[in-house]
């Protein structure tokens, strides 16, 4: 919702990404970010919003926040779908491509770094999660 409101802001400026850099003060990278719906600071969105013109107000902070938590949930159902896609009825792991060539213990490997690199990814979700709710303290 909010990031609509910044790309139409921008389409009526006429304004890049760019411009919106310079404008905002900004980093890029939050920039974009942003503009492709990933979690900035509360402090970058405001400027963003300041830069453009829009109104910077509670309700937006708070549409911005459902917007990350529902980032998160649809982020965690997207690895459950990756994860449970791997697993046959029984719970063991489906061979993908060139897992054909593997053994099953091998396969078994596989999946626990998988299973492994998807815990530490969303530890440091959560993570990032926590410091930016410690910020707005």
């Amino acid at each position: 919702m909010l990031k609509e409101q910044v790309e139409n802001q921008l389409r009526l400026k006429g304004w890049t990404k760019g411009r919106l850099v310079s404008a905002s003060g900004v980093n890029k990278n939050s920039v974009h970010n942003f503009l492709r719906g990933r979690s900035i600071s509360i402090e970058s969105l405001e400027k963003i919003l300041r830069a453009l013109g829009l109104e910077v107000r509670p309700a937006s902070a708070v549409d911005y926040e459902r917007e990350k938590a529902n980032a998160v949930t649809s982020a965690a159902n997207q690895i459950y779908a990756e994860v449970t896609s791997r697993l046959d009825d029984t719970g063991v792991l489906k061979p993908q491509g060139n897992d054909m060539l593997l053994g099953d213990s091998e396969r078994q490997r596989v999946f626990r770094q998988t299973c492994q690199m998807i815990a530490r990814n969303l530890e440091s979700h959560l993570k990032n999660l926590r410091r930016d709710e410690r910020r707005r303290m």
